[in-house]
């Protein structure tokens, strides 16, 4: 049975279906592995261990009240506190109270954009788009993601991913010039929807509709 393409006005189900997706993605990477991962019911966290924030995220999975704010707050310490690493994010599909108290501070707000299924535009002919299937693909997508994105906090030679993340529900993507890698993209694949994470194109290639 094909299952029905949700409606797209229906906003509080597609935040519903983003947090879901998000977290599972943020989640996806760490725990393949071997790394810290945490799956409350109100929020999913996973700690790579990196000095830049991002891989080090959390995701609610429904709206965070001002009440519940500072245990959920403290608990997340807990957890990040427990590991070696940097920084960490909290991601909200919902609204947020005033955190400041708690020692966070607002990031910006990323939009929610959603594409029901349909034909794609074809993509740049020049441009050859691998799926990563090893390491050394992967490697490609980490360079194109920390000098590309970029990712100031970690050096070129150091990593995001290795070949424990293949598999599974989640899927990585580079873009060549030749035998230059240039754009990156990953896909996570949701009950209903596939959500699109990390997508980065090297300075020198942009404006061409590569990413």
């Amino acid at each position: 049975m094909i299952p029905a393409i949700p409606d797209l006005s229906d906003l509080d189900a597609w935040r519903e279906r983003s947090a879901r997706n998000l977290a599972a993605q943020w989640a996806h990477i760490p725990h393949m592995m071997g790394l810290p991962c945490e799956r409350w019911e109100d929020v999913w966290a996973a700690d790579l261990g990196s000095p830049a924030p991002y891989p080090n995220s959390a995701a609610l999975l429904r709206p965070l009240t001002e009440d519940a704010a500072p245990e959920l707050v403290a608990r997340l310490d807990a957890f990040y506190s427990s590991h070696p690493g940097g920084p960490w994010m909290l991601w909200s599909a919902w609204p947020t109270p005033d955190l400041s108290a708690t020692g966070l501070r607002p990031a910006g707000d990323m939009p929610l954009m959603v594409r029901l299924p349909g034909a794609l535009p074809p993509a740049p002919p020049e441009l050859r788009i691998v799926e990563a299937h090893d390491d050394t693909a992967l490697r490609a997508m980490d360079h194109v993601m920390i000098d590309g994105y970029p990712v100031h906090e970690l050096r070129p030679e150091e990593r995001l991913t290795d070949a424990r993340a293949l598999g599974g529900p989640m899927r990585f993507f580079v873009g060549y010039l030749g035998d230059e890698p240039v754009t990156c993209a990953a896909s996570y694949i949701g009950e209903q929807e596939v959500g699109i994470y990390m997508v980065a194109t090297m300075p020198q290639a942009r404006g061409k509709g590569y990413g």
